[in-house]
């Protein structure tokens, strides 16, 4: 502290960026820089949260690369790819009819409410690697994947059935675009339940269907889904079931948001000599 330093240089410490980067206050202020700033173009908003955090205009570098962080941060708020719910096969159309989320999050599964069997939705249950089939064909639980762009997938998979009571599980592959591309049956048994080289869009769904065939009774099911996906999106070529499996998360910031903080971060801000 008695050290002469006319010149600031780099003093940010990792507990001060951590800070700046996760806590409350810090991020409770990025978001009011961000609404701040207002209407407008995007150009117009950088300009303004600029002069407002840092009492001047950007320079044309730092514009640039404001827009381009936005812009960023636009693509990154897409939704996840997988999606656990419920739903019909439809045998005519090929298709899931009336899907739906499973409405409970337990911490450790998705269910129908907070007790099983649920008054609803029955036994309906999804879990990282598996889980049981509903009720009834109305109830068929889905794991549901979401093309994130246009390619080739390749999955994998075990379907497997392991008590000796009940009539056991079907499951089904079932695409958006091209209907159903493949059905397997397990009863104290597993079959390979995958398919390969499958055409996809942006947007496609890809459906994971497993349903109680005619009871309901002893329908606990495992089923650990890899899929590939050529070329891959954004970098990413593989999705796994089990752990990519995940409860409700807090909604991400926006990217003006995200912008809002990285200023408040940068020691031109913190910092004032």
């Amino acid at each position: 502290p008695d050290t002469h330093a006319p010149r600031r240089f780099e003093t940010t410490v990792p507990q001060q960026a951590l800070y700046l980067m996760n806590g409350p206050f810090l991020f409770e202020q990025a978001e009011r820089l961000a609404a701040r700033a207002g209407e407008g173009s995007e150009s117009e908003r950088v300009r303004r949260m600029f002069q407002f955090a840092l009492s001047r205009q950007p320079s044309d570098d730092e514009l640039a690369l404001a827009l381009e962080f936005v812009a960023r941060g636009s693509e990154s708020l897409a939704p996840s790819s997988w999606v656990n719910g419920y739903g019909e096969y439809d045998a005519s159309a090929q298709r899931i009819r009336n899907f739906q989320k499973l409405p409970h999050w337990t911490g450790a599964a998705w269910q129908g409410g907070p007790k099983l069997p649920d008054p609803t939705l029955g036994w309906s249950l999804l879990l990282p690697g598996g889980g049981h089939a509903g009720n009834d064909q109305a109830h068929a639980t889905v794991r549901r994947w979401v093309a994130p762009a246009a390619g080739k997938i390749t999955t994998k998979g075990k379907l497997k059935h392991s008590t000796d009571q009940g009539d056991g599980v079907r499951g089904r592959i079932v695409s958006s675009r091209s209907g159903l591309a493949g059905e397997w049956i397990a009863k104290t048994s597993s079959a390979e339940a995958a398919v390969s080289d499958f055409a996809v869009e942006a947007g496609d769904t890809i459906d994971f269907v497993v349903d109680c065939r005619g009871e309901s009774s002893f329908d606990s099911f495992v089923w650990t889904i890899e899929i590939r996906l050529d070329p891959p999106a954004a970098g990413r070529a593989k999705w796994q079931s089990v752990s990519d499996f995940a409860g409700p998360g807090p909604a991400p910031p926006s990217p003006w948001t995200r912008f809002a903080q990285a200023l408040l971060m940068s020691n031109e801000f913190t910092f004032v000599d």
